[in-house]
């Protein structure tokens, strides 16, 4: 994926446990006013890129992959918390955010992000 004018202000993967229709009706219903990308699924994976291009990543809990990923670019990363949950997750997600490398999403900036 190459750098273009276009620059969204949201770059969006949905993990792949998740059910597809639905998750991906909702994030577009629920972004349709932002810039932004929704990867469906078709063609290449764009994930690395998008990683790859955002100042900031927002994750949610349920993912250590994708939180370990995006704190190994170095960019900001925050998590999204959802319901439920595990003892496991939310070892992992204090153990992330006592050594720096997340922070809790707490929702959209105007002012942009500071690292």
């Amino acid at each position: 994926m190459r750098r273009s004018a276009f620059r969204p202000r949201l770059l969006q993967r949905l993990a792949p446990s998740l059910p597809r229709a639905d998750s991906l009706a909702a994030l577009s219903a629920a972004i349709k006013d932002v810039p932004h990308i929704v990867w469906d699924g078709a063609g290449d994976n764009p994930y690395f890129a998008l990683l790859a291009l955002a100042d900031a990543i927002v994750a949610t809990e349920d993912s250590v992959n994708m939180v370990t990923e995006a704190a190994g670019t170095g960019k900001p990363v925050y998590v999204q918390a959802l319901k439920g949950g595990s003892r496991q997750l939310a070892r992992f997600h204090a153990l992330m955010q006592e050594r720096g490398a997340t922070r809790p999403f707490e929702g959209p900036s105007r002012g942009g992000h500071t690292r």
